[in-house]
């Protein structure tokens, strides 16, 4: 079977290797719940110690993790007090 795809460069068709690359590695399936798990931990520890105003970078800083992550799971500070 074949299988096409698109890309910004148009549309190809993919061999077997490609389309085994693009699937996703039972590791890399789970890494985005443990990282939500590991800021939603981080945070509770940070508000505990610090109240609810303790900046980002040092949720981040507990979950050993890039602000950006914490942004990816968690939009705005709401979502991430409540």
């Amino acid at each position: 079977m074949q299988t096409y795809v698109v890309s910004q460069r148009g549309v190809h068709m993919a061999d077997a290797q490609d389309e085994q690359s693009r699937v996703a590695s039972p590791k890399q399936v789970g890494r985005p719940r443990r990282s939500e798990q590991a800021l939603l931990d981080a945070a509770a520890a940070v508000f505990v110690e610090s109240g609810v105003d303790a900046p980002v970078r040092e949720i981040a800083a507990k979950a050993g993790v890039g602000m950006g992550t914490i942004y990816r799971h968690f939009p705005t500070r709401p979502e991430l007090v409540v």
